[in-house]
C-alpha cells in the first residue's frame, strides 16, 4: 500500500511521510512489485477532495522509484498549487530537491510549472521553505524574480533574496521597489502591506549606513511620508541618524500609525516607562495576525537588550499585579532579550507555585506568537528552557 487512509490534517501528513519512507525502502532493497506500482497508478487517479494526500503520496512514490511515465497517465486533476504551508512537506521538499529530474521529464522549468498546474509568482508561497533544495530549483526562483517582479516582490521573494544575495545591489533595487504598498496601508490584509514592511526591514539590515540608502530614503519620505516601507527602513536602518528625524518630523504631522509601524518606532523614542505602558496595553488587546507582531517583537527585544531602564520597569510591573497578558508576555521578552535572570527565575517559580490554587488558569496573550497561552505552562515552558 502507498498510502495509509487518512481523517484529518494531521493524518494526511503522517500518511504522506509513511508512504515515503516505504517507497525508499523498496528502492532500497529492491523489492518494487508489479502490484505496488499498480497500486501507485491507481492512486495517482484517486478521486475526491479528501483524498488530495493519497494524490500526493502516490506522486512521491513515483519520484522516489524513477517511474515518472507513471504521471504521464494521471488524472488532469493532479496538482501542487493549491498545497501551501504546513501541508504534505514531504512532498514539497521532494519536487524541489528533485526538481532538475523533473524539468528533465516534463522538458523545462515552464513546461514543469505548468505540469503542477503552479503560476510561477505562487513558487515562493507554495514552497516558503524549500527554495533553495537544489541548485536548479534556486536558479528558477532567481529567474522568477528576475522576470516577475521587476516592480516589487511579495514577502517570500525578498527574503529568498536576501539569503542568496545579501548587501547586494540587486537586494537593494528590490527593496526600493517594494517600499510602497499598492493599496490602503492601515489594511493588515492586504497583501501588499506585509511586503512593503519586508522590504522595508530587509534594506534596512543590509545596507545600515549606507549613505545612498539614506538619501533615497529621505527623498521618498519626503513624496510618501506615510509609506509603510520607508518608515521601517528608517527604523530598521537609521534608528540614531538625521534621516529618523526627519521622520519624527513627518509623523507628528501624520495621522496614527498602524500597529507594527507604532511599535517599531516607540521602541526607539519612547521613555522606557511609556513603552513599557504600551506593552502593558497591547498585552491586552494586540490578538491576531493583524497586529503584526512579528514585524516589531524583534525591536523591542533589541531595546530591551540595550535599556537597563526598561528591563527594570518591566520587571517592576510583574510586581504590580499583573494581567495575564504582562504574565505571559513580559517573561519571555526579558527571557529573550537578557537570559534568564535570578530574579525572573524566582518570579516564574512564585507565580507558578500560586497559580496551584486557582480554581481556572489565568489564559493570557503572548506578543510574541500574538496567541492566547495559559499563564502557568507558558511559565514552566519558559522555566525548563523549551521557549524564551
Amino acid at each position: 500500500m502507498p498510502i495509509i487512509n487518512a481523517r484529518s490534517e494531521e493524518d494526511d501528513q503522517i500518511a504522506v511521510a509513511a508512504s515515503v519512507v516505504l517507497a525508499r525502502i523498496n528502492k532500497q532493497i529492491d523489492q518494487v512489485s508489479d502490484e505496488y506500482i499498480d497500486e501507485v497508478r491507481r492512486e495517482l487517479n484517486a478521486i475526491g477532495p479528501r483524498l488530495d494526500a493519497r494524490r500526493q503520496a502516490a506522486f512521491a512514490a513515483s519520484v522516489i522509484l524513477g517511474r515518472l511515465d507513471l504521471l504521464d497517465h494521471a488524472d488532469t486533476s493532479f496538482g501542487l498549487g493549491h498545497v501551501g504551508l504546513g501541508k504534505h512537506n514531504e512532498v514539497l521538499r521532494l519536487v524541489a530537491t528533485e526538481w532538475a529530474v523533473l524539468a528533465a521529464h516534463f522538458g523545462g522549468d515552464d513546461q514543469t510549472l505548468a505540469a503542477f498546474k503552479i503560476d510561477a509568482a505562487d513558487l515562493f508561497r507554495i514552497f516558503p521553505s524549500y527554495v533553495e533544495g537544489a541548485p536548479e530549483f534556486k536558479a528558477l526562483a532567481l529567474r522568477i524574480v528576475e522576470e516577475r517582479f521587476q516592480n516589487g516582490a511579495p514577502a517570500a521573494a525578498l527574503r529568498f533574496v536576501e539569503r542568496v544575495r545579501p548587501a547586494t545591489g540587486y537586494l537593494r533595487e528590490l527593496c526600493i521597489k517594494s517600499l510602497d504598498e499598492r493599496s490602503d496601508q492601515t489594511n493588515w490584509g492586504s497583501y501588499s502591506y506585509s511586503d512593503a514592511l519586508t522590504a522595508g526591514e530587509i534594506l534596512g539590515r543590509n545596507f545600515a549606513g549606507d549613505r545612498q540608502t539614506e538619501k533615497e530614503l529621505l527623498a521618498r519620505l519626503g513624496t510618501t511620508p506615510d509609506s509603510s516601507g520607508v518608515i521601517a527602513a528608517i527604523c530598521e536602518g537609521c534608528p540614531n541618524t538625521s534621516t529618523f528625524e526627519a521622520l519624527r518630523s513627518h509623523l507628528a504631522q501624520s495621522p496614527r500609525l498602524p500597529i507594527a509601524l507604532y511599535y517599531k518606532v516607540a521602541s526607539i523614542v519612547s521613555s522606557a516607562e511609556t513603552l513599557t505602558d504600551a506593552l502593558v496595553g497591547g498585552a491586552a488587546e494586540l490578538i491576531g495576525d493583524f497586529c503584526g507582531n512579528h514585524f516589531w517583537i524583534p525591536n523591542i527585544i533589541r531595546r530591551i537588550q540595550e535599556d537597563d531602564e526598561i528591563c527594570a520597569s518591566m520587571q517592576r510591573r510583574l510586581s504590580e499585579q499583573p494581567s495575564p497578558g504582562v504574565k505571559v508576555s513580559f517573561p519571555r521578552l526579558l527571557a529573550r532579550a537578557r537570559g534568564m535572570s535570578d530574579e525572573l527565575r524566582t518570579w516564574c517559580f512564585s507565580e507558578c507555585e500560586r497559580a496551584k490554587t486557582d480554581v481556572v488558569g489565568e489564559v493570557g496573550l503572548d506578543l510574541v506568537t500574538g496567541q492566547a497561552r495559559l499563564v502557568s505552562l507558558s511559565l514552566y515552558d519558559l522555566l525548563a528552557g523549551r521557549e524564551g
